[in-house]
């Protein structure tokens, strides 16, 4: 697969992609998001507490919130990268139709 291609794959359905993500793009994203949302977690069993009375639900909200939100970001990214490679040709033209609404 040529790097355009690949890029393409990683994209969202909606996006006019596979949805198809390569491991090593996202893996630093997707660790960081984790230890993001685990946190409160991690905190309550290192202090061996027994219930959830410290975990704060709005925080993990919050935090998966925003994840998504970067992660859109980088998608969108993507998408012009793609647009903008000049060896996209028919490439271009097809995630131009896939990502029409209608």
């Amino acid at each position: 697969l040529s790097g355009v291609e690949r890029k393409l794959f990683a994209l969202p359905v909606g996006l006019g992609g596979l949805g198809i993500s390569g491991p090593v793009e996202g893996s630093d994203f997707e660790f960081r998001a984790s230890v993001s949302v685990a946190g409160d977690l991690r905190r309550l069993i290192l202090d061996r507490q027994s219930t959830l009375d410290g975990c704060r639900t709005e925080t993990v909200a919050e935090v998966t919130r925003d994840c998504l939100k970067d992660k859109e970001v980088r998608m969108l990214r993507k998408i012009t990268e793609i647009v903008a490679d000049p060896s996209g040709g028919r490439l271009k033209r097809s995630i131009t139709l896939a990502q029409e609404k209608g």
